[in-house]
């Protein structure tokens, strides 16, 4: 059981890193996430504040994985650690999802 805690161990280590490191093109990203809405019409589209939204919440959703995996491993609840560090994924996924939406829907424009 020991040798398998470790390795989780390791796991949010790294994980946490990677989250981490990834956090600064992310507020790079919301920095600029206002500009989404100056197309005349893109502030009523629903695709173009979805994009926002999950743009702006990503690093709170990053920072709030980390520490929660951190706070489940330490109860011992290593399940529960892996699922909140991996928190982050569900949300460059639903990322990647919109912005293939708007691209599909909306031919790309954040009006539609």
């Amino acid at each position: 059981m020991e040798k398998h805690r470790d390795g989780i161990r390791i796991y949010l280590i790294i994980i946490s890193i990677v989250w981490f490191i990834s956090l600064f093109p992310a507020l790079f990203m919301a920095m600029f996430s206002p500009m989404m809405f100056d197309a005349p019409g893109s502030e009523t589209s629903s695709w173009t504040i979805a994009a926002a939204s999950v743009m702006l919440s990503y690093p709170l959703v990053a920072v709030l994985g980390i520490i929660f995996s951190w706070v489940f491993f330490a109860k011992n609840k290593l399940k529960t650690a892996l699922v909140f560090s991996l928190l982050p994924v569900v949300w460059i996924g639903l990322n990647i999802s919109i912005w293939v939406c708007i691209e599909l829907f909306c031919d790309g424009k954040f009006t539609c």
